[in-house]
């Protein structure tokens, strides 16, 4: 005997579907927003004896405000204060 499903309440399957659809996108755009913010254009540099973030900043900010540079500095490395040591690794906004 072969079973056959039948759909009683289409309304209810139509409003079930577009739920699942939302949630579909919604989580496809998160995804893509998060994913956007958390790419950067850097170069990386090794910390040598002496140097200091601002010298790092008017060698490497261009044009740019170096406060503001230093900021995006610390932000880019989750850094909570500007020491720095000989050896590290940073990276640098571009």
């Amino acid at each position: 005997m072969k079973g056959r499903y039948v759909l009683k309440n289409r309304r209810r399957f139509s409003i079930f579907v577009m739920i699942i659809t939302v949630m579909i996108t919604i989580t496809i755009l998160a995804t893509t927003a998060s994913g956007a913010d958390s790419y950067h254009d850097f170069d990386t540099v090794v910390i040598e004896r002496g140097d200091t973030l601002w010298d790092l900043a008017k060698e490497y900010c261009g044009s740019s405000d170096i406060r503001l540079y230093i900021e995006k500095i610390k932000d880019l490395n989750d850094m909570s204060n500007s020491n720095i040591y000989e050896g590290d690794i940073l990276k640098l906004p571009k």
